[in-house]
């Protein structure tokens, strides 16, 4: 006896196999993300797509400032937010109480109520942008089952009413790879020192104006360095000393009166030295010191090595601006 299939249970069919490949990709998508920025950043609207919801926030936790902070893309410039972890949030008390909230009416005081008294909605971003917020779905993002990494929040149920059973388990499943793709790049973070990090250190500049630099100097032909002295007036001192603990080895800032030694430069093209963004600048019995943007660019040292041969190599950082 055959089985006629119908028409709404293989449309269902159909669309639960379109929901598991696109949720394949999005999976493959996060594990090979570069960093935490391009999940959080670049693959938001992806993993909205997922989902029957108007708007998705991912947030990070900050363990030491105990925040959570999420990134987007406002014009060509990363922006951050940050949120404490507290209840004077919805994203900030899942965070704190690492418990999924479901919400039908985020100005409803008697259904926060009976969440928590203490919770509360923070509407100034509705009356800012002109957006109203009705329903919302957040939950904790926990890493290997004990590690609160992140935090998901889903805005507006596009078919209208409560998100439903269905939608919190699809927040559930990626949760468990959001969870493992933060808490490898929190570990990948903390092993891997930037030459910037006295700057974010000492609060000569927050990380999310660095990270737009950074991002602006990907996108045209200038090096962060030097917007970091002519868009966000950082002194020149501040980033050498920067780049000094980066490289350990000295800062040289240029200066006029600084005279080099011809000898040094009869045999070497100034288009060469140019592109690369090194000189020579003196010798004595302990060397040959070389000012260079990077001391730690191996394709370059070959080169320099060959030029002196048999003497040794004394490294200091400057700025490309200065070199040039």
């Amino acid at each position: 006896m055959q089985t006629t299939v119908q028409p709404d249970a293989m449309q269902e069919l159909q669309q639960r196999l379109a929901y598991a490949e696109h949720l394949k990709q999005i999976i493959n998508q996060i594990h090979s993300a570069k960093d935490l920025d391009h999940i959080l950043v670049d693959l938001k609207d992806e993993i909205l797509g997922l989902f029957d919801a108007e708007r998705l926030t991912l947030y990070a936790v900050d363990a030491e400032r105990k925040e959570i902070y999420s990134k987007f893309l406002d014009i060509n410039e990363v922006k951050e937010i940050r949120v404490p972890i507290s209840e004077q949030s919805i994203a900030g008390f899942v965070a704190k109480y690492r418990r999924p909230i479901n919400i039908g009416d985020a100005y409803n005081r008697v259904e926060l109520n009976a969440i928590s008294p203490a919770l509360i909605f923070d509407s100034s971003w509705d009356k800012k942008s002109g957006f109203r917020t009705k329903q919302i779905l957040t939950h904790p993002i926990v890493a290997e089952n004990k590690y609160l990494v992140g935090v998901i929040q889903l805005v507006n149920k596009k078919s209208g009413g409560r998100f439903t059973k269905k939608d919190e388990e699809s927040v559930v499943e990626i949760t468990k790879t959001l969870g493992i793709a933060f808490y490898i790049q929190f570990k990948l973070a903390r092993k891997t020192p930037t030459k910037f990090d006295y700057l974010v250190a000492n609060s000569r500049i927050t990380q999310a104006e660095l990270d737009a630099a950074i991002a602006e100097a990907r996108k045209g032909q200038v090096d962060v360095e030097t917007l970091l002295v002519d868009k966000y007036k950082l002194p020149k001192a501040d980033i050498g000393k920067s780049l000094g603990q980066f490289y350990k080895c000295p800062f040289i800032e240029y200066d006029g009166r600084t005279v080099i030694d011809p000898d040094l430069l009869k045999t070497l093209n100034m288009d060469y030295l140019k592109k690369n963004f090194w000189l020579p600048l003196k010798r004595d019995k302990d060397g040959i010191q070389v000012l260079i943007d990077d001391p730690n660019n191996l394709d370059r040292l070959p080169d320099i090595k060959r030029i002196f041969p048999g003497r040794n190599i004394q490294f200091a950082v400057g700025l490309r601006r200065d070199i040039l």
